[in-house]
């Protein structure tokens, strides 16, 4: 989300209609609110100008979705998780996003910083490094990734 009013959303594969999508928003100062819901038709695909989110463990470019900011959520640029599917239970704590899905299978992702982009890590797994890459196109003045572990992944 920017200051602008644009929504982005990155995903690594086609949107299904029928899809509902939960995703954190800003909230006071520095903080993350968990979760407000989008539909799917609320977004379209959107072109970008070369790539600039990708999924590291297949190295192919992430598709870009663009929409407009629901009027009553903060209009603040922030960059926050969201969870695609139908039948989600969703629970945020933080950059942290928990999903169950209709069977009981459970998924977390959290986010961190590193000097030039943001990526979403699994906390259960964090010597795995990152699994979604979105890169800034600046420098991050504290980034807040581990450094690089001793396999070369990302650590929390």
């Amino acid at each position: 989300m920017n200051a602008k009013g644009e929504l982005r959303l990155y995903s690594s594969a086609p949107l299904k209609r029928d899809a509902t999508i939960w995703t954190q928003v800003a909230g006071p100062g520095d903080s993350t609110l968990c979760c407000r819901r989008l539909k799917v038709s609320e977004l379209q695909p959107a072109q970008e100008d070369g790539v600039i989110a990708i999924d590291k463990a297949t190295d192919q470019a992430l598709i870009s979705h663009l929409g407009t900011m629901p009027k009553d959520w903060p209009h603040t640029a922030f960059i926050g998780i969201a969870a695609i599917g139908a039948q989600l239970r969703v629970r945020g704590h933080g950059t942290r996003l928990d999903v169950t899905d209709a069977q009981g299978s459970m998924i977390s992702a959290d986010l961190c910083t590193s000097r030039e982009g943001v990526h979403v890590v699994n906390p259960s797994a964090p010597a795995m490094g990152s699994r979604l890459y979105l890169w800034l196109g600046y420098d991050i003045e504290e980034p807040t990734c581990a450094p690089l572990g001793s396999q070369g992944a990302l650590t929390r």
